[in-house]
């Protein structure tokens, strides 16, 4: 829709409301960086208790509390991942569960999207098989 197609009342809801995402964008973001450095002054708290094994920490005051969690997650570096079946040997298949994904080609879109009269057949049988999420993204930038 163009801005010619827009009533001037339509003109100015679209321009408050504009002004009102810029102005929220901002508050977030300044909220967000304010918000981190409360994080890390609570962790500092909480980091003893964190250190001699506790998995959890909570922090208590007369306005609430809040949980300082610490997870460790361990992953195999893929670029070691030759070094590694080598070292486990036959035990690697016990000991390192593998993940397969799939994804769809260029051309299996182009299949589902716009199919050539010889596959229109095989196209509604496999667009069956796959799932399709649609997202939409709304990202405000102040004026200059």
């Amino acid at each position: 829709m163009s801005t010619e197609d827009l009533s001037p009342g339509e003109k100015a809801h679209r321009t408050r409301l504009l002004q009102r995402g810029l102005e929220l964008h901002q508050s977030i973001e300044e909220s967000r960086a304010e918000l981190e450095e409360v994080k890390q002054g609570l962790y500092a708290f909480a980091e003893p208790g964190l250190d001699a094994g506790e998995t959890s920490v909570t922090i208590s005051g007369k306005a609430g509390a809040c949980t300082i969690t610490r997870r460790t997650t361990t992953s195999i570096d893929d670029k070691k991942l030759s070094k590694l079946k080598s070292l486990l040997g036959v035990r690697f298949e016990s000991l390192v569960a593998s993940k397969v994904t799939h994804s769809l080609t260029s051309a299996f879109k182009k299949l589902l999207e716009d199919p050539d009269p010889v596959d229109a057949d095989l196209a509604e049988k496999v667009a069956g098989c796959v799932k399709t999420r649609e997202s939409t993204a709304v990202s405000f930038k102040p004026a200059a």
